[in-house]
C-alpha cells in the first residue's frame, strides 16, 4: 500500500489534491484493519456502479487516532469529506446511504493529521447497521413442499423438481415491513442444464407475495403472486448490467414504505411503487426453471445480510449528493430518508433569465401555488455590472413583499436567512469567493416547518419552525446598483402533503 503525507492545510483545500491510484480493493462485508502514523493516508479502491446505494462505517480502534476520509472518483473529482465525531465513547467517522452517481473505481482516503493509530473500515450495501443471516441454520427456514433445500457449512442450496417449475423457501425470523432496510443476496452458482430462474420474495405467506426474478437470459421481472395467479408488475426486460448465462451474481432490494428498488451486483434496476408493499412479512429465497424446459434446477446462496440505518432521516446536515439529473437527486432524498417516497412534479423550467438594476432582492414567482413541504432545486451562473457583490438565490415560504426565507450565493459567499421587514433574522452565511460564470446547483427542502439549504450538493444551512405555507419564487441580489442577470437551468419543484 502506498501512502502519502498530507499536510494539515491541504485537507481544507483538498479539491485540488489528486490520490494516485493503490490496488488495495475494498470489499463490501470484508472488515479491513489498518493503521496510520501523523500525516499519513490510506487510500483504497471501490469498484461501485452507478445508482449504488453504498455506506461506509470507520472506527478509530487504538491511540488517538481522529481520521478524515474522502472519496472521489478515478479522476480525482472529490464527491465527499467527512471528520471523525465522537460517539458512544469511540472515534467513527459514518458516511451512510450514499447513492453512487455513476460507474467508476472510486477511491476512499483515510487521512491522519496529528494523531495516530488503528482503524476499521468496511463498506456496505445500503445502510451500516448489519445483520449477517446464518443461513446454514435449517431451523430459521421453513420450505415448500415440493422444494429441496440442502444445508452446507458455507451455503446453502435450494432446488426445483421435474414436476414444480418454481419453488420458494422463506425466513419465519426475517420479517419484510415498510421500514428502510436493504437485503443483500449472493448467488454462489447455479445448477442447470437449460434453463433457470432465481430470485428473492416478500410475502405474507405463500399463496400471497412478491418475487423479483433473473433468468439464464439475463432478463429480470417483478411480479405479485395471489392464490396461483401472477399479476406482472414489470415484465421479463433487459437490463444492460445484467448480463445472459451469468449464474454468480448478487441480488438487492431497498425496501422503504412503499416502494421497493432492486440492485443487480449492486447496480439499481428499477423502482416499483405498491401500496401492498407496506404490508408486514416474511423474506425469502426462489428457484424456478422457465416454460417449457422441465429440468432440476439448483441455486445455490452462500451470504444472505440486511442492512438498516442507524440514523432515520434526522441528520440532514450529514447527507451528501451529487447534484445530477432530477431523478436521481430525488431518490438520493428518498433513500436518505429526507422526503417521503409519495409526491409530484409540480413545475418543471428548462431555462429561465431574470434580471434586476435596483441594488436589494428582486425576486420572480415560479408559480401561484402556497406550499407546504416541498424540494425547489435549479443549476445557475451569473452576471452583474454591479461594482460589488452580486448573486442569485432561491426563495421560500413567500407571504408578501419582504416576507419570506432567501438561500443565495453571490461572489463573496452563500447564506441562509429570514426576511421580515427590512429585518434579516436566523441569518447565518459562510465566506467564500465563487465564480459568477461556473454553475452551480441550489437545492431547498421545506418539510414539516424545517427549511434545509444545500449548495452543490453539500448541507449549507437550515432554519427551524420555518413558516410552511407559502410561494417559492427566483431571487437575483444586488449589493449596489448595476445590472445583473441571473441564469437558472434545469429549474423543477417536487411537492407532497
Amino acid at each position: 500500500m502506498r501512502r502519502k503525507l498530507i499536510p494539515f492545510f491541504l485537507i481544507c483545500l483538498i479539491h485540488s489534491i489528486s490520490f494516485s491510484q493503490d490496488e488495495r480493493l475494498l470489499t463490501p462485508f470484508v472488515k479491513v484493519i489498518s493503521n496510520l502514523n501523523p500525516g499519513e493516508s490510506d487510500i483504497w479502491q471501490i469498484p461501485v456502479l452507478a445508482g449504488g446505494l453504498v455506506s461506509f462505517q470507520l472506527t478509530a480502534r487504538t491511540g488517538d487516532l481522529a481520521p478524515a476520509v474522502i472519496l472521489s472518483d478515478e479522476v480525482g473529482n472529490i464527491l465527499l469529506q467527512r471528520e471523525a465525531e465522537q460517539q458512544d465513547g469511540e472515534r467513527n467517522v459514518l458516511i451512510e446511504a450514499f447513492t453512487i452517481p455513476y460507474s467508476s473505481l472510486y477511491e476512499l482516503a483515510v487521512i491522519s493529521r496529528e494523531t495516530s493509530g488503528e482503524y476499521s473500515l468496511e463498506v456496505l450495501p445500503g445502510f451500516t447497521r448489519l445483520k449477517i443471516v446464518d443461513i446454514t441454520n435449517a431451523e430459521i427456514w421453513r420450505v415448500a413442499e415440493d422444494a429441496q433445500m440442502v444445508f452446507s457449512p458455507d451455503r446453502i442450496s435450494l432446488s426445483t423438481t421435474l414436476e414444480v417449475p418454481m419453488v420458494q423457501a422463506w425466513m419465519v425470523d426475517e420479517l419484510w415491513d415498510a421500514s428502510r432496510k436493504y437485503i443483500h443476496t449472493e448467488i454462489e452458482s447455479i445448477d442447470s442444464t437449460q434453463s433457470w430462474l432465481v430470485g428473492m420474495t416478500m410475502g405474507a405467506d405463500d399463496g400471497d407475495y412478491f418475487s423479483y426474478s433473473i433468468n439464464q437470459d439475463g432478463l429480470w421481472r417483478f411480479a405479485h403472486h395471489h392464490e396461483g395467479e401472477i399479476e406482472i408488475l414489470r415484465s421479463w426486460q433487459s437490463h444492460p448490467v445484467i448480463t445472459a448465462g451469468l449464474r454468480s451474481f448478487s441480488l438487492g432490494l431497498l425496501i422503504n414504505g412503499d416502494v421497493v428498488e432492486l440492485f443487480y451486483k449492486g447496480q439499481f434496476v428499477d423502482g416499483i411503487q405498491d401500496e401492498r408493499l407496506r404490508r408486514v412479512g416474511q423474506l425469502g429465497l426462489l428457484a424456478g426453471y422457465g416454460e417449457g424446459f422441465p429440468v432440476t434446477s439448483r441455486v445455490n446462496v452462500s451470504r444472505l445480510a440486511i442492512t438498516e440505518p442507524q440514523k432515520n432521516g434526522e441528520d440532514f446536515a450529514d447527507f451528501r449528493f451529487v447534484p445530477n439529473a432530477r431523478v436521481d437527486v430525488l431518490r438520493s432524498l428518498v433513500r436518505a430518508g429526507l422526503i417521503p417516497t409519495q409526491g409530484e412534479l409540480s413545475s418543471y423550467l428548462p431555462e429561465a433569465n431574470w434580471r434586476a438594476i435596483q441594488a436589494g432582492v428582486s425576486y420572480f414567482l415560479l408559480n401561484d401555488e402556497l406550499l407546504q413541504d416541498f424540494v425547489f432545486a435549479a443549476a445557475l451562473d451569473w452576471q452583474s455590472a454591479s461594482p460589488t457583490l452580486a448573486g442569485c438565490g432561491l426563495i421560500a415560504g413567500l407571504l408578501g413583499e419582504g416576507d419570506y426565507y432567501l438561500a443565495f450565493i453571490d461572489n463573496g459567499g452563500y447564506g441562509l436567512s429570514q426576511r421580515r421587514g427590512e429585518a434579516f433574522l436566523n441569518a447565518s452565511f459562510v465566506a467564500r469567493e465563487f465564480n459568477p460564470q461556473e454553475k452551480h446547483h441550489i437545492l431547498l427542502m421545506m418539510r414539516s416547518g424545517e427549511l434545509v439549504y444545500y449548495l452543490n450538493g453539500r448541507y449549507a444551512g437550515s432554519i427551524e419552525n420555518a413558516t410552511n405555507l407559502g410561494n417559492v419564487a427566483f431571487a437575483v441580489l444586488i449589493h449596489e446598483e448595476g445590472l445583473t442577470q441571473c441564469r437558472y437551468e434545469d429549474a423543477w419543484l417536487w411537492r407532497w402533503n
